[in-house]
């Protein structure tokens, strides 16, 4: 499995879509030298391609198969309707003619209806699609506080609290009380990453 993301932090770097595709994929397979290094190694030695499609054949003929997710698919279509129509082409080409690949997209709910080129080819998503949950601030705080353990960043437990503070602790759908705003959630730890590294402190306190 690759997992494909930060694609707007990536764009600002390359020249084409196409290049943006490849520089993910190639993303992706570092970093599956931290969790699966066995993995890596296999999909490492594939060499460069400028042919996205050829490139992500190699990746199949390698390992006989290949799960791609699509993840944080919003900041595509943020890109632009360039980008976003170019990847779902590449998506179709892989849908029709590559069987080896499985493909998974995630991204907003909000941005669902952004993805019709898809059901010209592939038929409808929405009995494929599957709506998650909003999280509940203790799920949030579980997650900020495993991210930043798995990336050897130091943060305290009651930054994360008072971050967090704005929303109930019994924050459901059945109660009422409005879900954690992720997006104001990530700002933040963004901010306060950039503050720190700035500062020269590997502790958020």
């Amino acid at each position: 499995t690759l997992l494909l993301r930060d694609w707007a932090l990536a764009s600002r770097e390359v020249e084409s879509i196409d290049d943006l595709l490849l520089e993910r994929f190639k993303a992706a397979v570092n970093e599956l030298e931290k969790w699966l290094p066995s993995d890596h190694q296999m999909l490492a030695d594939i060499p460069a391609q400028d042919n996205v499609l050829e490139y992500i054949s190699g990746l199949c003929d390698k390992c006989s198969g290949l799960y791609l997710v699509f993840d944080q698919f919003e900041e595509v279509i943020r890109i632009g309707y360039t980008a976003a129509n170019r990847i779902l082409s590449i998506i179709e080409q892989l849908y029709r003619f590559e069987p080896r690949v499985h493909i998974l997209i995630s991204l907003r709910e909000e941005y669902h209806k952004d993805l019709r080129e898809l059901e010209k080819f592939a038929g409808g998503l929405f009995k494929r699609t599957y709506f998650l949950l909003p999280m509940e601030v203790g799920t949030v705080r579980t997650a900020v506080i495993s991210a930043a353990e798995a990336y050897k960043i130091s943060i305290a437990e009651d930054v994360v609290d008072f971050i967090l503070s704005d929303w109930p602790d019994s924050t459901t759908i059945s109660g009422g009380a409005d879900p954690v705003n992720l997006l104001a959630v990530q700002a933040v730890l963004h901010e306060l990453h950039e503050f720190c590294q700035n500062v020269d402190s590997p502790v958020i306190t």
